[in-house]
């Protein structure tokens, strides 16, 4: 439970920083996002105890009070991420 709250912690803070002003910024959360895109499907396809339900209504509930285009197509690439697993 406590890793599944660090997870999304760690989430938010990178989809918010995603629509920062300074590029640099943003280029760094993106590589961030990339490498939790990665980690997450290593759990997955390892079958390594990760609550998918939890982070899938996380995503979901983000894109229903966003109004950033540029973070809601960060947020539907995690979508397509996790379905194609």
């Amino acid at each position: 439970m406590k890793d599944r709250q660090n997870f999304l912690r760690i989430f938010d803070s990178v989809i918010e920083m995603i629509y920062d002003r300074n590029s640099e910024i943003i280029e760094w959360a993106k590589k961030v996002d990339d490498l939790l895109k990665n980690q997450v499907y290593t759990a997955l396809t390892k079958s390594f105890p990760f609550d998918l339900e939890s982070l899938i209504n996380h995503i979901s509930d983000k894109l229903k009070v966003t109004n950033n285009p540029e973070v809601i197509i960060v947020l539907i690439k995690w979508l397509e991420v996790l379905h194609s697993i």
